[in-house]
């Protein structure tokens, strides 16, 4: 529980955090590989994938496991949509479209089930989902995927180069950080986070646990299906098997070193889990193997996140020094 000066300690350590993201985020334009710039459009994607689990899962408790179907929700309905003729704002409005869809369809029959129930329910649905793309030939493209997708022109200013997608995904990501941060912060945070708690007090003061539930999954797949749309558009080109329930526990990995509960800890293990990741392809066929063990260790000796116990430390500086201040 946070104490009377928890508000102004989450508040400084937010900055910090988002003081080292932007620090970090100059790297790629500082350095002009593009290899890098490869590496931090993927930690963006990441970024917004995992962001959304916080919500739906560090917030409200909700586990779900089918993220990578979100994904792949929001990044054939904007490839279909532009391939169809349709601007980039009104290609990017339909995603939102799809994802508020795509989160209803997922959380109004589940609303009478929970914990590992509901995490089964959404390993069916990322299925299911993989299924479609796979048989709906004419619209999806099926085993061939989606080809040759165009590159969003805003502003008259067409995204064509490697660092121009990097602005692209940072111009989609941060938006949604900075919602997420004064989201959690929010009347509507507290009571997400009420009903994920305790759903009985929750409901007793006065909480719809019902609507949190919806709200949180609504949220996630809105998210997700952002994070399509970088995907689209600087691949320009899909396939089923991108999208995969192996990405979705990949995700929940993050999430869990990250810190399920701690969102400035999310943003700081995410990217680093992300190049670890990618820069671990050196090993080859062990690269899994060492992935795994790295993160089997994080949460063995640190079961709050490797980023929960970063911020456990620094809240703990912060309020020993506002306490000596005072």
């Amino acid at each position: 529980m946070l104490k009377p000066n928890g508000g102004t300690v989450f508040t400084k350590i937010s900055l910090l955090g988002f003081a080292l993201i932007l620090l970090v985020l100059s790297v790629p334009f500082l350095v002009g590989n593009r290899y890098i710039f490869h590496i931090a459009i993927i930690a963006m994607m990441n970024l917004l994938l995992v962001t959304g689990l916080f919500i739906m899962t560090g917030l409200t408790g909700q586990m779900n496991l089918g993220q990578a179907s979100l994904w792949a929700i929001g990044a054939y309905g904007y490839s279909i949509s532009v391939r169809a003729g349709l601007s980039f704002p009104a290609a990017f409005a339909v995603v939102i479209v799809l994802g508020v869809v795509s989160g209803l369809v997922l959380g109004l029959p589940t609303m009478k089930v929970s914990g590992v129930y509901f995490s089964m329910v959404t390993v069916g649905f990322g299925e299911i989902t993989r299924i479609v793309l796979l048989n709906w030939q004419k619209l999806t493209g099926g085993g061939l995927g989606i080809r040759d997708i165009p590159k969003p022109t805003v502003f008259g200013y067409a995204f064509s180069t490697t660092s121009d997608m990097f602005v692209f995904a940072l111009a989609v990501a941060i938006p949604c950080m900075v919602f997420t941060l004064f989201l959690f912060r929010s009347n509507l945070g507290l009571a997400l986070k009420a009903s994920g708690s305790n759903r009985t007090v929750s409901e007793a003061i006065g909480v719809n646990t019902f609507n949190m539930r919806i709200v949180a999954i609504v949220l996630n797949a809105v998210f997700a299906g952002l994070a399509g749309i970088i995907y689209s558009v600087y691949y320009g080109m899909l396939h089923p098997d991108a999208f995969t329930s192996g990405v979705s526990f990949s995700l929940i990995q993050m999430l869990v070193v990250g810190g399920i509960h701690s969102f400035p800890g999310i943003l700081l293990m995410t990217p680093i889990l992300s190049i670890a990741f990618e820069y671990l392809r050196a090993f080859g066929e062990y690269q899994v193997i060492i992935y795994a063990v790295i993160v089997l260790f994080c949460v063995i000796f640190c079961p709050i996140g490797v980023g929960g116990r970063v911020e456990k430390s620094v809240r703990s500086y912060f309020a020993g020094k506002t306490a000596v201040g005072s």
